[in-house]
């Protein structure tokens, strides 16, 4: 997982969840939204993780074709 989306994703979750008990939410409410934000979180810095990976892989996969064109 992206680590630094994770770190910047859960101090929103905890403003959120504030937000959430000062307008009188009550506690049951409270916890399914801290359960679905941090599924959230995890399916966020899954997605940008997943994404990065695949920058480097075309990034290595390009290298290895343009010095493989110049060995030939």
């Amino acid at each position: 997982m992206n680590k630094r989306l994770t770190i910047f994703l859960l101090p929103l979750i905890a403003i959120w969840m504030f937000f959430l008990a000062k307008i009188g939410m009550n506690g049951f409410t409270v916890f399914l939204g801290i359960v679905f934000s941090i599924i959230y979180v995890c399916i966020a810095a899954g997605i940008v993780d997943g994404v990065t990976k695949a920058k480097g892989e075309m990034y290595l996969a390009n290298k290895y074709d343009e010095e493989k064109n110049k060995s030939n």
